[in-house]
């Protein structure tokens, strides 16, 4: 089960709030990641593109289900 589960099922229970945080910080770490490879003079621009084109749709579904779904209010 990931994260993103954990914090879904836990919904509306004293667990939420810091299921919550944590899916947030951990999505956070994986844009920061994403971010830096693209943004990095060691990886080819060939190699960027993959990443971009492989990861990138990804990504951003990753971040709008966790800002969509997992609102600390609910």
């Amino acid at each position: 089960m990931t994260k993103y589960e954990i914090a879904t099922e836990s919904l509306g229970t004293t667990y939420a709030k810091d299921d919550i945080a944590s899916t947030k910080e951990l999505t956070e770490e994986v844009v920061r990641e994403y971010k830096s490879i693209l943004e990095s003079s060691s990886v080819g621009d060939e190699e960027k593109k993959v990443v971009r084109e492989r990861v990138g749709q990804r990504i951003r579904e990753l971040v709008n289900a966790v800002d969509e779904n997992l609102k600390e209010d609910d």
